[in-house]
């Protein structure tokens, strides 16, 4: 046993077990290449025993007969994939919002990026040193991202100190991201934006191609800047440490990354329970996340053990703790998911068009759910804006239906209108029948001030004193509602989700109507059915009783002194018979004063007549029983609610109305779009299974 010692190989083929040969890799052959003396560039493919040889090459030549076979549906496949390409890039400018910058995942340039980059690879030649690209990242920085890269590409079995210094020290400059690539040796080069790595790994080698590892911060440490990066390369290596990061926090933050079928979900650290693998899928799936894989592997644990055999080699203790911590850490799981996802289609270039192909319709399907998601945010936003203008229809039509009960009262006997008419006749009626003809004749000339100044002070003056504290109720309302709707209009500003409903045009218009001469309310706007109605009867009717006073005072005088005078006349005139002294000078007198008599008596009928004329007019013009002076003010009221107080939420419900069917009829277009892509490319991915 002394004799091995310098040569710590022989210990560890005298000692672990034949078995323990698929801990670090995925299948046999790669098994074999890390348990005998690694070559430094062909460590996947020649490293096998002449049995093991044998049965490969029956097996590479029978996937050489299928891919054969299949040749001949792979440019068919492809002419469709990058059709439905060109097809899902032209609807994604509908589809999602076109913002500056191209970072954003529910940015249609983000999308139009991936898909011209994927619809390049699959329409050129593979190139000779075409590769697989496989993007690891964590969630936050307690997923163990580092630590999987550099079980990977750790080899226990180098004796090359600096091989393993550069690797678990990739992160000491902080760049931005890492790309690994095999290469004959190992080289660091550290760039501001971007690291590269070359190292004579043997995993990188395991698959069909050449693996290309792009490494990537946390995405809690803020890099939202590679989520291009993310999506677009072959596969995307996601670990999430579930004691740091919820699952509700996992799906709001990364569920668009998720639903991708090439994104492998790695839980970190690992666990035994199968039931917990079960809940992630079973919650994940609720909620229309179905990612490729769900995996539980422990990288720290696989690094412990590394280290241990690392430290001393020759031990058995170190070895066993080897075994037991790589076998204990699942590692080996990612590396045959990532075979199984590959395929064992050789690594001729109809395999990786197949490959492109696959990739390409993973990020036609990312695309197509970007833009299903997109429909739905616009679904929402609709729905809000919806809401938005039914409250504020709500408000405007509670205000129509209370205003008139609250303004006016009661319609009937009991309504303010009503009372304020009947009231107002009664004190009209009162202070002409107090306007006798015996003091209308003294005051014949202020008859129209006295009458006029009545109708000023008594009729309807407490209805008008009523309209005109509610006028300033009113105007309260009309400077809420127009609040209310300059506010709900300005959350549909951009960058709000409800921006597309955005439109300058009718909040300028909205403003021109405030500033309006004609928009505010003024003491006077709800009494003018009042106004004018006074102003009738001043101008027409109570004129005419004054000419009619007049008139009769006119007939007054006229009777007597015409009465006088056919006295005088009888007595002392001539061509008369006489008819005595005596009784000729009583007779004329007589008819004297009835002459007088009768003009005063028909002045007086007159000024009675004018009175009761009066009156009529006035319940002709307040027309209490037909209920038109009624109706007057009811349709001024009316009119000052429509035209003033709710113009302003009329008028923009009126406008998002417009602009809510339009959107609906763009979205359901897109929507149906959408749905017919995805059709085609459930089709494809038919004939791809």
């Amino acid at each position: 046993m002394p004799g091995c010692l310098p040569v710590p190989g022989c210990l560890l083929r005298s000692t672990i077990p034949a078995s323990s040969a698929a801990i670090h890799g995925a299948d046999s052959s790669y098994s074999a290449s890390v348990f005998r003396k690694r070559r430094p560039t062909k460590c996947l493919r020649a490293g096998t025993s002449s049995g093991t040889g044998k049965s490969l090459a029956g097996v590479r030549r029978y996937h050489s007969d299928v891919a054969e076979h299949r040749d001949v549906e792979v440019p068919s496949r492809r002419h469709q994939t990058l059709t439905l390409l060109h097809k899902t890039a032209s609807l994604l400018p509908r589809a999602l919002p076109t913002t500056d910058g191209s970072d954003s995942i529910e940015s249609s340039r983000f999308w139009e990026d991936v898909l011209t980059s994927a619809g390049s690879e699959l329409s050129s030649r593979a190139a000779p040193d075409a590769c697989l690209r496989i993007a690891v990242c964590g969630v936050d920085e307690w997923s163990g991202s580092r630590d999987l890269i550099t079980a990977l590409l750790e080899d226990p079995f180098t004796s090359d100190e600096t091989y393993s210094d550069i690797v678990r020290n990739r992160w000491k400059n902080h760049p931005h991201s890492i790309v690994i690539e095999h290469g004959s040796s190992t080289a660091l080069a550290n760039h501001s934006e971007e690291a590269r790595l070359s190292v004579p790994s043997p995993w990188l080698q395991h698959f069909s191609f050449p693996v290309q590892l792009c490494e990537y911060p946390a995405l809690s440490s803020g890099s939202g800047r590679y989520s291009h990066k993310l999506v677009d390369g072959d596969v995307l290596v996601l670990l999430w440490n579930a004691l740091t990061t919820p699952l509700p926090a996992l799906v709001a933050s990364v569920g668009h990354l998720l639903r991708r079928p090439n994104t492998f979900l790695v839980i970190s650290p690992s666990t035994s329970s199968d039931h917990l693998l079960t809940h992630v899928a079973k919650t994940l799936s609720d909620t229309g996340i179905k990612p490729g894989k769900i995996l539980s592997i422990d990288p720290a644990r696989a690094l412990s053990g590394l280290s241990s055999l690392k430290s001393n080699p020759t031990s058995p203790t170190a070895v066993l703790k080897y075994q037991d911590d790589f076998l204990g850490s699942q590692l080996s799981t990612l590396s045959q998911s990532l075979a199984e996802y590959f395929g064992a289609g050789g690594s001729d270039n109809a395999s990786l068009a197949r490959l492109r192909t696959q990739t390409a319709l993973a990020q036609i399907r990312s695309a197509l759910e970007a833009g299903s998601a997109s429909v739905a945010r616009a679904h929402g936003a609709i729905n809000v804006v919806c809401e938005g203008a039914r409250e504020l229809r709500r408000r405007v039509e509670e205000l129509r239906a209370r205003v008139e009960l609250e303004v006016l009262g009661a319609s009937g006997d009991t309504g303010r209108v009503e009372k304020a008419l009947k009231d107002g006749t009664k004190e009209m009626q009162i202070l002409l029948d107090s306007l006798s003809w015996w003091k209308m004749l003294w005051r014949v000339d202020e008859v129209g001030v006295m009458v006029g100044g009545a109708l000023d002070k008594h009729w309807c003056k407490e209805l008008e004193s009523q309209l005109m504290m509610q006028t300033g109720r009113l105007s309260s309302e009309q400077q809420v509602l127009a609040s209310s709707t300059f506010a709900f209009l300005s959350t549909l500003v951009p960058p709000s989700p409800s921006s597309a409903f955005h439109s300058p045009l009718l909040v300028n218009q909205l403003q021109q109507l405030t500033s309006s001469p004609t928009y505010a309310l003024t003491p006077t706007s709800l009494i003018k059915p009042i106004h004018s109605r006074r102003a009738q009867l001043i101008e027409h009717t109570t004129t005419r009783l004054h000419r009619n006073a007049q008139s009769a005072v006119l007939g007054t005088f006229g009777g007597v002194f015409g009465g006088a005078g056919v006295g005088w006349w009888l007595t002392f005139g001539e061509g008369f018979v006489a008819l005595g002294t005596g009784a000729g000078a009583e007779s004329a007198v007589g008819v004297g004063m009835l002459v007088a008599v009768g003009g005063m008596r028909w002045a007086v009928g007159k000024w009675e007549k004018a009175k009761r004329r009066w009156m009529q007019d006035l319940e002709r013009v307040g027309d209490g029983s037909s209920l038109r002076f009624t109706f007057a003010v009811q349709a001024n009221l009316q009119r000052i609610v429509d035209d003033n107080v709710t113009v302003v939420p009329v008028t923009a419900c009126g406008r998002l109305h417009e602009l809510i069917t339009k959107r609906q009829e763009e979205v359901d277009q897109i929507k149906d779009d959408l749905n017919a892509l995805e059709a085609e490319l459930d089709t494809l991915n038919g004939h791809n299974s």
